[in-house]
């Protein structure tokens, strides 16, 4: 019963507390070093990731929402493959925290990004001018 109870209360504060992934949003998965790794967004009850086969090690997860603010997450791939997300002092699994609000995660590995064509380049929190167009 006592398990019973703190699994209950663990569920309860991960998603009272953890990130809010807005319809609309868009998300860039990075290295510690800034090397996009992985492309994501959010339409309706769906948010689908694309990630690099490979990736390992301390990861950041940069989200935009739909009104352009950014919001940037230490994250992690686990072993198991699950998108870890460290939010006040604790580390929140993503896909559930997505399920348990009624969003449908679908996290893909590809060998390259270049063929994800729905998803616009974010400007990147390392850049010093984003303002810049680069269409001709």
């Amino acid at each position: 019963m006592y398990n019973l109870l703190i699994t209950i209360m663990i569920v309860f504060f991960s998603t009272a507390l953890a990130i809010d992934i807005s319809d609309g949003s868009q998300l860039q998965l990075k290295s510690e070093e800034g090397s996009l790794i992985g492309l994501g967004n959010r339409e309706n009850d769906e948010l689908e990731l694309k990630v690099l086969f490979g990736v390992s090690g301390p990861l950041r997860l940069e989200l935009q929402d739909a009104q352009g603010n950014p919001e940037v997450y230490s994250a992690v791939l686990d072993d198991k493959g699950r998108l870890l997300i460290f939010e006040f002092d604790t580390w929140v699994d993503l896909g559930d925290l997505l399920q348990s609000k009624g969003i449908e995660f679908k996290l893909e590995r590809e060998d390259d990004l270049s063929g994800i064509a729905q998803l616009d380049a974010l400007p990147s929190s390392n850049d010093e001018d984003n303002s810049q167009s680069t269409d001709d």
